[in-house]
């Protein structure tokens, strides 16, 4: 709504994310996903992840948060629960403002470390624009901490960087 209001033409966009943060394959993966690392909506839960794409661009404002918010792991059903991951990519940046074919390479070999992958989404998407409200109650709690940090504060913050 931000960027909207700068004038900024901008669009929503949901699907998968991995991240490989450390040097195991799959324990070190930060993922915001669901099985075959796509977005899905699994036993009602919401499992992925949503960024702007601003032209050729994706924008996500939620990178800083990815190492807090992965201490508290949401497993989906049939999912092993994994020891915490062992991070040892480079730090983060606070946010992501880059070509979008930087990030859209599907691992043939699995993710290089510190590479992030953003994926589809497998199924019928929800409809962003039907306001969140409405997706709150099936958002992982991963997720509802992320948009209440981007809401209180982060947000903010960020946008006085650019």
């Amino acid at each position: 709504m931000v960027l909207h209001t700068l004038g900024i033409p901008v669009r929503r966009a949901i699907g998968g994310l991995a991240y490989q943060a450390g040097p195991d394959p799959v324990r070190d993966v930060v993922g915001f996903c669901g099985p075959n690392w796509s977005d899905c909506l699994q036993d009602g839960i919401f499992a992925g992840h949503v960024w702007l794409i601003v032209g050729n661009d994706i924008v996500d404002f939620s990178v800083g948060d990815w190492r807090a918010v992965s201490t508290d792991a949401l497993y989906l059903p049939g999912t092993p629960h994994m020891d915490p991951i062992q991070w040892t990519a480079p730090p983060l940046p606070e946010f992501i403002w880059a070509d979008k074919a930087t990030f859209l390479t599907s691992p043939t070999n699995g993710l290089a470390l510190g590479q992030i992958w953003y994926t589809g989404f497998s199924g019928q998407p929800p409809d962003l624009d039907a306001g969140l409200d409405q997706y709150m109650p099936i958002l992982t709690p991963v997720t509802r901490t992320l948009i209440a940090l981007c809401q209180e504060h982060r947000l903010k913050e960020r946008l006085a960087s650019l």
